[in-house]
């Protein structure tokens, strides 16, 4: 898990860009039969979606404490402000795309380190916000597994329980995801957990925990470590054939290495870098993968 980067620019220029679009565009009528010119009506809500905005930058990272306004806007007001996200036009896809340009290096959701981001999440919800609807900052790229799941409940108890990749302190120097590895009638089992003796701030370890047990991350992670185990057996195969080395002390430490990959790549608390780091340090595994690496047979995954 890593931090990425915000798009920082001029709220104010893309939220008028794309309230012009809508002002082409007059599909809606009102009860009187007469055509709704919706970008009439966004800037007739401009100054306060704008006050909005502002408010936005001003409470993040702690958006908690940013309260929903349902009565500051009328029925057709809010239409029209669910509808800039809701009807692409040039204008949303211009600013789409100069958010994923300034994440170019985001290959996997931030929230989960598993999916390809293929989806948009509303970190706080537009159905609540309906004028943070194309804010950029409150919008953060994710997969569909995780947007799903994370859905529009934001705030438990008057607490965030979901991290927000733009603003959260999200790459801390200890580990804060930990993985145990053993073996169980031959086979590597894997066992995810979230550490509580780490000096974090109960705060954010409050946080942390909320986040993976909304995504249902720890779960998710068991079941696709029994695949990585696989990939992992055949590399180590490979590398102590090229290596001409088998034993558990030099296969540690290739294990070792690739979990500072990891690390590097995707963050402190990447679940391959604690699975890689944990198979490194357990030394009934360690000792299986010497001897299948010895012998070219397999191991139970």
């Amino acid at each position: 898990m890593k931090n990425i980067p915000a798009y920082e620019a001029s709220a104010t220029e893309h939220f008028d860009a794309i309230a012009a679009a809508k002002g082409r565009v007059r599909s809606r009528r009102d009860a009187n039969g007469e055509p709704i010119d919706r970008g009439v009506v966004l800037r007739g809500i401009r100054d306060y979606v704008l006050r909005r905005y502002r408010e936005y930058g001003d409470k993040k990272p702690h958006l908690e404490r940013m309260p929903s306004e349902p009565t500051a806007v009328t029925d057709e007001q809010r239409e029209a402000l669910l509808h800039c996200y809701d009807a692409p036009t040039t204008a949303l896809g211009s600013l789409k795309g100069k958010i994923q340009a300034a994440q170019a290096d985001l290959a996997l959701c931030p929230y989960c380190g598993i999916g390809e981001p293929d989806t948009w999440d509303h970190y706080l919800s537009k159905t609540a916000f309906p004028e943070l609807s194309v804010h950029a900052p409150n919008l953060v790229p994710c997969c569909g597994t995780c947007n799903r799941k994370k859905g529009d409940t934001l705030i438990e108890g008057g607490e965030r329980t979901i991290l927000h990749f733009y603003y959260d302190t999200v790459e801390q120097e200890v580990a804060l995801l930990r993985a145990e590895v053993s073996m169980n009638a031959g086979r590597p089992t894997v066992r995810f957990a979230i550490a509580l003796d780490t000096g974090v701030s109960a705060e954010y370890l409050r946080l942390f925990r909320h986040h993976f047990r909304r995504l249902d991350l720890l779960e998710r992670y068991r079941r696709l470590a029994r695949l990585e185990i696989g990939a992992i057996v055949d590399e180590v195969k490979v590398w102590a054939r090229a290596q001409r080395a088998a034993d558990t002390v030099r296969i540690a430490r290739h294990l070792a290495r690739r979990a500072e990959h990891y690390e590097e790549s995707q963050g402190t608390n990447s679940w391959k870098a604690a699975l890689w780091g944990a198979m490194a340090r357990a030394h009934d595994v360690l000792q299986t993968l010497a001897q299948v690496a010895a012998s070219g047979a397999r191991v139970g995954t």
